[in-house]
């Protein structure tokens, strides 16, 4: 099965807004969950990748933007609309939100 270029785009955009919204539910939780004394988002553990979560989401923005202007410009191949998501970014705070970050 074959998807247009819009389609992929599409699917991307959506993948990156739930990823953002994802990740602000993330550091609210993290905020407000204890262990050991201490909200969990104050452990380095889970300050580290949270920042590198935040930098994945922002460099996927600006793929995402290129791909628009090259898809009005019908310059967007179907390889190019599928690389950007956020689907990685979910993943890992669905794990921090349930206690088992890596």
């Amino acid at each position: 099965m074959t998807y247009s270029q819009q389609e992929r785009l599409e699917c991307a955009i959506s993948s990156l807004v739930r990823a953002a919204r994802i990740l602000d539910e993330t550091v609210a939780q993290s905020k407000n969950h204890k262990a050991f004394g201490h909200s969990i988002g104050q452990f380095q553990h889970n300050g580290l990748p949270r920042a590198d979560l935040v930098t994945r989401i922002e460099v996927a923005r600006a793929f995402i933007d290129q791909y628009a202007i090259a898809h009005v410009d019908a310059e967007l191949t179907p390889i190019d609309a599928a690389n950007a998501n956020g689907d990685d970014v979910i993943a890992h705070c669905v794990q921090v939100q349930f206690g088992r970050a890596t």
